[in-house]
């Protein structure tokens, strides 16, 4: 295996290549072409390739899902997992769960990988876990789909139908009829969508700070704009007000819109703020490409480099 010239150490990404990780596989997969210190590890071949990973004190393997690995207490090589679920007041009992399972493998990893600063020193500061930041990062020229001229017209939603997203999705397609249904869509099937949208729209599955990030890759490039859902956090009362949604490395000039936080009282104004944001396809357009360029300073090598300076030797 090829080492990091720096670093001395050989990356391997252990990814599915399905469902929410279809993207990031085939981002990943583009970027170890051009980065001989990277590997991807497809997890059903991953015993294959874990006599030779376990023993190499050079290596440094990155899982992204929640897939056992037959640890051995004399193992050379350095374990990280990505944890990319969300945080926030109101959170899902599914989250809960993932996070007491993570908390339950912290002794057998040497740190866990996640998306923003915040989550780092959440993880660190409320948990106690070791953490390092890694976002997505950006593969030049990756695309499958001619970026030419497009007929862009749709909005489109895509998420996982659980929680809060039950009922605010469906309120949201009653009310704004350019709101289209992505959701299953993964892949290169997202990505050709998303080419003739005008901007893709992320809910939150419950009442949170902070959620995944991969969104973001998934629609840089693709000339759809992003518009997320508001955050939930605390007062020092315990009231929960709006909060900024936790979008590193994103400034939050111009790049992203922001819908106010759905609740069952105000989603026909949140219905009206998505369709004055869609009258003005203009406006759209610039913040694209303005989330676009500010996310291409940030390639996949870029966004390593964390994990580099903490596991390097």
């Amino acid at each position: 295996m090829t080492l990091h010239p720096r670093a001395n150490i050989h990356v391997v990404h252990v990814m599915p290549d399905h469902g929410p990780f279809a993207s990031n596989y085939t981002h990943y997969v583009a970027a170890a072409r051009r980065l001989p210190w990277l590997s991807v590890v497809h997890p059903d071949t991953l015993d294959l390739w874990w006599p030779t990973i376990q023993a190499d004190p050079h290596v440094l393997v990155v899982l992204w899902s929640e897939r056992a690995v037959p640890l051995r207490a004399d193992r050379q090589c350095r374990i990280v997992e990505v944890y990319a679920e969300a945080f926030g007041p109101f959170w899902l009992s599914a989250h809960a769960a993932h996070l007491d399972r993570a908390l339950a493998r912290s002794t057998e990893l040497d740190a866990f990988v996640v998306h923003t600063p915040r989550v780092a020193k959440h993880l660190i500061a409320a948990f106690g876990l070791q953490s390092v930041v890694m976002p997505v990062g950006w593969v030049p020229d990756f695309r499958r789909v001619p970026p030419g001229a497009r007929t862009r017209k749709d909005v489109l939603y895509f998420g996982s139908a659980t929680g809060k997203r039950l009922w605010s999705a469906p309120a949201l397609f009653e009310r704004c009829a350019s709101l289209r249904d992505a959701s299953g869509a993964f892949g290169d099937e997202l990505e050709v969508r998303l080419y003739d949208a005008l901007a893709a729209v992320t809910l939150h599955h419950s009442d949170v700070w902070t959620t995944s990030t991969w969104r973001l890759w998934q629609i840089a490039g693709t000339g759809a704009a992003a518009i997320f859902e508001a955050g939930t956090e605390l007062d020092a009362s315990g009231t929960a007000r709006e909060s900024a949604p936790d979008l590193w490395p994103l400034s939050g000039s111009g790049d992203y819109f922001v819908l106010p936080r759905v609740t069952e009282a105000n989603v026909s104004l949140v219905a009206r703020e998505l369709d004055r944001l869609v009258a003005d396809p203009t406006k759209l357009a610039e913040s694209a490409t303005h989330m676009t360029e500010e996310l291409r300073a940030w390639p996949i090598e870029r966004c390593h480099e964390a994990l580099l300076e903490r596991f390097g030797r």
